[in-house]
């Protein structure tokens, strides 16, 4: 669908620079005016640093696997 060839291409541009994809979005950009979120980036551009996979089980409601 749309939204998965978006998400795709999205990643092979940005992939290999998660954290500049990040400050440069809107609301990156919005945060880095707010004051220093540097360690909120790093944070959430890491790749395989989590033991679970949440998983959608019903419409609102996200469990962990």
């Amino acid at each position: 669908n749309d939204e998965l060839q978006a998400s795709l291409a999205l990643w092979n541009v940005w992939k290999n620079d998660i954290l500049k994809c990040l400050r440069t979005a809107t609301h990156g950009k919005r945060l880095t005016s707010l004051g220093d979120y540097e360690d909120d980036f790093k944070c959430c551009s890491e790749l395989d640093c989590l033991d679970i996979v949440p998983t959608q089980v019903e419409r609102g409601v996200i469990r962990a696997s």
